[in-house]
């Protein structure tokens, strides 16, 4: 649910994961929400301890509760902690459930530099099972004002929109987002752009010109015919999905943007939660929530 009411952070102690707790803590800050902070642990890990006598258990939730001190405003956020052992993806989704989390929030990469992501390929596992949202975290984001310990100054909100349920699901929470934010929203359709033999380029043309104008004209007519109670702005475009819309992030340097995409239902197949979310994550360089289906589409 957006605004979150209930937020759970998984870190493995990385600083890109501090990053995504100081960036969940700030958020639960900004909706007044409860934030669970929870730690993975590796059972080949836990094992070897055992056999040595290491209570790694005991450790972890110290080392955790020490994480979660010196990372503002984590710190004063009376965040819960938990550390359970077993496979990152499927833990984060199972506890999320258990604890009735309404959102997961991921760095974008770990401890080690060999995964890519903050958990390597659980993170992919997250986004194709959690029954809630999500929001990953590249370690390189920084709040747009140190000295507030919410999201304050954070926007434009973008939402990538072409008229599937799950995207009118991400418009959904991208309102919302940007109601609580304070900020706006950049409603984006991208047509994508065919490839197409040379000698047939000026028809290509022609007929991108043709589809651009249509995107246009049924982006407005949707916006006349839904409620959205901040300012709004339109950018329809043609060329590759995935870039255009990460483009976007960086045409304003001044900006801090939070990119909003839909994520296919589970019923779609294992091949959830898209190309377009999966290229988008790729190239992350700003917060990105990638939306359940569950969040219902704008009235």
């Amino acid at each position: 649910m957006i605004p979150p009411r209930h937020a759970l952070v998984g870190v493995d102690f990385s600083e890109s994961s501090r990053v995504a707790l100081a960036f969940g803590a700030r958020l639960m800050v900004h909706s007044g929400g409860e934030l669970d902070v929870l730690h993975v642990q590796d059972p080949i890990l836990t094992e070897a301890a055992r056999t040595a006598d290491v209570n790694l258990g005991a450790e972890s939730i110290e080392e955790l509760r020490q994480f979660v001190a010196g990372t503002p405003p984590a710190d004063s956020c009376r965040a819960g902690t938990l550390v359970v052992c077993g496979s990152a993806g499927t833990v984060l989704c199972n506890i999320a459930e258990r604890e009735q989390a309404d959102l997961l929030v991921v760095g974008a990469h770990g401890m080690s530099n060999a995964a890519r992501w903050l958990f390597g390929s659980h993170t992919e596992r997250v986004l194709r099972h959690a029954p809630m949202s999500v929001i990953v975290v590249p370690g390189t984001w920084k709040p747009p004002r140190p000295q507030t310990r919410d999201l304050s100054g954070t926007g434009p909100v973008i939402v990538a929109i072409d008229f599937t349920e799950p995207a009118l699901a991400a418009a959904a929470a991208g309102v919302r987002l940007a109601r609580l934010l304070h900020t706006t929203l950049t409603v984006v359709y991208v047509v994508p752009e065919p490839r197409v033999i040379e000698r047939w380029t000026a028809h290509a043309n022609r007929a991108m010109s043709e589809a651009v104008h249509s995107a246009e004209t049924e982006l407005t007519s949707w916006l006349a015919n839904v409620r959205i109670d901040v300012p709004v702005h339109v950018h329809v475009t043609s060329g590759d999905i995935a870039e255009s819309i990460l483009r976007l992030t960086r045409a304003n340097p001044g900006q801090s943007p939070l990119l909003v995409l839909g994520r296919r239902p589970h019923e779609a197949g294992e091949s959830a939660p898209g190309t377009i979310v999966s290229r988008a994550l790729a190239g992350l360089h700003v917060p990105l929530l990638v939306v359940s289906p569950a969040e219902g589409a704008v009235a």
